[in-house]
């Protein structure tokens, strides 16, 4: 039998072992259905005849009004910025693939965009109004309005480091890589971290992009905000992403927690204030946001395929290695045992046997390894006057000396020997030599002849 902790040996390698196998065979099999999902989005929107198609998103004509709230109505500088803005498809910008570039960066970009001054739209606090201008009407209809979006400071962003993935990853295990994530923490998002809560805390956070998503539906108004696809956190008509991990604090009308992975009006960016406001209208068809959902916001797939194949590989050659050394262990183990059983004082020659036989000899128990031929407690080893019997299996006095020859039974009460210059008892007053009705030849305290029978009452004299 293997011991316990062999066991836990063997039982430790099928877990690597199957653990390996699940992620060369699981991990991939996730990151092909993100990817297999998106390509799906890419065909709809390539689709020449689809209401999902960039070619139907053509037809988009729209424009965007900037506005100061109520409480700017007050303030010449707010009123006098007030305008209403074209929205273009050559003042957007390009929409850049973390991963898989080499498979969707080519994929066709299409959205509308106008920019607006950054302190302009944060010092007034301006509404932003989207509107769609449809065939056959003369006037614009209203598609989202989204109150005061932009504040000089978004608020507070608190980052959780385990959750990050892709370019921003910095760490997060059981281990504090304090030096990367802090500088990582405070060079990208101009905050400090902490190890105790794996978290980057900024306040250095702006908007920069204000976006919607709108889906053609062929009619009289076939544009509309679309608050349900695709599918991620609670239902909004925004296209930015608050990405996983992400709890943002927000200032001005629309303050409040909320926390990612979710759709939002807002795109922020960090840690440095920028010149331009972005307003954007994107089709709910985009890959791009396809991508941005599979990815819970961060463009990152999880672990690549490169990392995919050598923990996998990793993971069976260790199990495998720990399950081939158990069994050749518990072989070797049962080999040992078997050599113990044969030789159980002898170790064998050789240097696998020997240590076989020591594994084999440790692991039985004591009955086992003992002499199965050894005289009774009290008796000389085997020798000169005793017979091996075949038909016992065991060594035999002399017919002569006994009852049949047979050993004295385990526990054999063996008489005192006399006191000294006494020649009485149970030995009898001399020693008699190995022959029969020989008599006395030697004193008490004299060597016997070879082949005495000690142990035994002296031979009856002829």
């Amino acid at each position: 039998m293997l011991d316990y902790n062999t066991c836990q040996c063997f039982f430790v390698g099928v877990g690597l072992l199957a653990g390996g196998i699940g992620v060369l065979v699981g991990a991939p099999k996730t990151r092909a259905r993100k990817i297999d999902r998106i390509n799906a989005a890419v065909a709809a929107w390539d689709n020449p005849t689809a209401p999902t198609g960039w070619r139907q998103f053509q037809q988009f004509n729209g424009t965007v009004s900037v506005s100061p709230p109520a409480s700017q109505a007050g303030n010449p500088a707010c009123v006098a910025a007030a305008k209403t803005l074209v929205l273009l498809a050559a003042a957007c910008p390009t929409d850049v693939y973390r991963e898989e570039g080499g498979r969707f960066q080519a994929v066709k970009q299409l959205s509308y965009c106008a920019s607006v001054d950054f302190n302009t739209m944060a010092l007034c606090n301006m509404e932003v109004t989207f509107q769609v201008l449809n065939s056959g009407n003369s006037t614009p209809s209203a598609l989202v309005k989204v109150p005061s979006p932009v504040y000089p400071n978004a608020g507070n962003v608190i980052i959780n480091t385990r959750y990050i993935e892709g370019v921003h990853k910095c760490g997060g295990g059981k281990n504090c890589d304090l030096v990367r994530c802090n500088n990582k923490c405070s060079s990208e998002f101009g905050g400090t971290y902490s190890c105790t809560k794996r978290q980057c805390d900024t306040i250095r956070a702006y908007v920069e992009n204000v976006a919607i998503k709108v889906y053609y539906k062929p009619g009289t108004t076939p544009f509309i905000a679309d608050t349900a696809n695709p599918s991620m956190g609670p239902a909004s008509a925004g296209a930015n992403v608050l990405p996983s991990g992400y709890w943002w604090t927000r200032n001005g009308v629309n303050g409040g927690q909320i926390k990612g992975a979710m759709w939002t009006y807002e795109g922020l960016t960090y840690p440095n204030q920028p010149v331009y406001v972005v307003l954007q209208v994107r089709s709910s068809a985009d890959p791009w946001l396809a991508y941005l959902a599979e990815t819970s916001g961060w463009g990152a797939f999880g672990i690549s395929k490169g990392a995919i194949i050598g923990i996998g590989t990793a993971l069976i050659v260790v199990g495998s290695v720990i399950i081939a050394a158990v069994i050749l262990f518990g072989l070797c183990l049962c080999w040992g045992k078997s050599l113990a059983k044969r030789q159980p004082l002898e170790r064998p020659r050789g240097c696998i046997a020997g240590i076989a036989w020591s594994w084999g000899r440790s692991s039985l128990p004591p009955s086992q390894t003992t002499n199965a031929y050894a005289v009774p407690m009290g008796q000389p080893a085997p020798g000169a006057g005793y017979q091996y019997s075949p038909a016992t299996g065991a060594y035999q006095y002399p017919p002569a000396y006994g009852a049949g020859g047979a050993v004295p039974a385990s526990g054999y009460a063996y008489p005192p020997p006399p006191a000294d210059g006494q020649q009485s008892g149970a030995y009898g007053a001399p020693y008699y030599s190995q022959q029969p009705g020989a008599g006395p030849s030697q004193p008490y305290g004299a060597a016997p002849a070879e082949g005495y029978p000690y142990g035994q009452p002296p031979p009856a004299k002829a």
